[in-house]
């Protein structure tokens, strides 16, 4: 059985991958939805390493010059992993709905 660590790890592992694979051309919408999957996933099996993969992210696709002071365990890195864990992410919850 891998730890929550190796679990971490590989989550991180695995949306990196996704975001580079060829296979999904184009579609960002099944891109992100798959990476949401991963999330899930770490949330629900390790859901104490949630903040630090929200934070791996961040730094990793650059979104904010603050992802630990966003992100981290202190901040909004519990409410994330919970929102995921409840989250439908492959449906509804895991679409943009532009009105």
């Amino acid at each position: 059985m891998a730890g929550s660590s190796k679990l971490l790890e590989q989550a991180i592992a695995q949306v990196k991958s996704i975001s580079i694979n060829q296979i999904f051309g184009t579609n960002q919408c099944a891109r992100c939805q798959a990476s949401l999957e991963v999330a899930k996933f770490l949330a629900l099996s390790a859901p104490d390493q949630g903040p630090i993969f929200a934070v791996a992210l961040c730094e990793y696709f650059n979104y904010s010059s603050a992802c630990e002071a966003n992100y981290g365990p202190l901040t909004l890195g519990p409410v994330l992993t919970q929102v995921m864990s409840f989250a439908d992410v492959g449906g509804y919850d895991g679409q943009v709905s532009v009105l």
